[in-house]
């Protein structure tokens, strides 16, 4: 029987291209809020990590755009083929976001939008715990979290079975805030997703 993770891995691989069309729908919010983490002082040149890359089609350009040194991350081996010919000016790994290594103080900026969700919400902890450490002092981390507090199936996503997981509200911000992060935003947002209301916690925090 395949994994969570398994389920996520060949879904983005059957769907890569799909995603990313249907994504862009999307492409507004998140350049809010990296607009957003401009003005608080966490978007600034150097190096990002942009978890959960995909294609690299719209994070990763954008970074990318600003100037930034970006190393895309991705399960999906499908969808870093893609990303190393999309976007040639980042470097792109294939590999569990749970299970990278990379020396401390590494990163002026991690992103990971749509991607921790995707990720069994045990894992969330020690994930956050990890881009703490790689950030370097006054790094940020520009992210949104699911805030149904379980795991969730679907047979039939964009035309694949996936996989989804999240803690609540309040445990989100915990987990952040345990890690050694200062949140400097906050925002739960409500949206329609093909005809369905979905919600998710939009996070902007700052290594000390």
């Amino acid at each position: 029987m395949p994994t969570a993770k398994d389920l996520v891995s060949t879904g983005y691989d059957a769907i890569h291209r799909r995603y990313a069309d249907w994504a862009g729908y999307d492409r507004v919010r998140r350049h809010h809020y990296l607009a957003r983490a401009a003005e608080l002082g966490v978007l600034r040149s150097g190096d990002a990590l942009d978890l959960g890359c995909g294609t690299g089609r719209h994070t990763t350009t954008e970074l990318v755009g600003a100037g930034l040194r970006v190393t895309g991350i991705d399960l999906s081996a499908r969808s870093i083929e893609a990303a190393r010919r999309e976007v040639p000016g980042a470097r792109f790994l294939i590999a569990d976001m749970a299970a990278l290594a990379f020396p401390a103080d590494s990163f002026d900026l991690v992103t990971a939008f749509y991607s921790i969700i995707h990720l069994p919400r045990e894992e969330h902890g020690r994930l956050l715990r990890r881009i703490a450490r790689w950030l370097r002092p006054g790094g940020g981390l520009v992210a949104n979290l699911g805030t149904s507090g379980g795991d969730a199936y679907e047979d039939d996503w964009l035309g694949v079975p996936m996989y989804w997981s999240s803690w609540d509200q309040k445990t989100n911000r915990r987990l952040v805030e345990g890690a050694g992060l200062d949140i400097l935003l906050d925002s739960v947002e409500t949206t329609l997703e093909d005809g369905q209301s979905v919600t998710f916690q939009w996070v902007i925090a700052r290594k000390p």
